[in-house]
């Protein structure tokens, strides 16, 4: 375990101490236990990746814009061979 040294307002210090005599645990224990229930769900590799420029909003809002002239219903299931037909032509 690693040693840390917080400032915190007096008034959360307080808050704190009243939190941690209310469940009879050291206030040291009472913070460990808070600051793993602050950040339950929001590991490092599960985060989405950063998007600076916001390009997924941009791809994701074209998604069913656009219809295809041949009408072809089946673009999912044979886009290689359609990728193919127009990279020949």
């Amino acid at each position: 375990m690693a040693r840390v040294d917080l400032d915190l307002p007096e008034s959360e210090l307080d808050r704190l101490r009243l939190y941690a005599a209310r469940r009879r645990m050291p206030v040291a224990e009472a913070l460990r236990r808070l600051v793993a229930t602050g950040l339950e769900g929001d590991a490092p590799e599960s985060a989405p990746a950063a998007d600076p420029s916001g390009i997924s909003a941009q791809a994701l809002a074209l998604l069913g814009a656009f219809r295809d002239r041949e009408g072809c219903a089946d673009v999912a299931e044979n886009h290689d061979r359609y990728l193919a037909d127009a990279v020949r032509s």
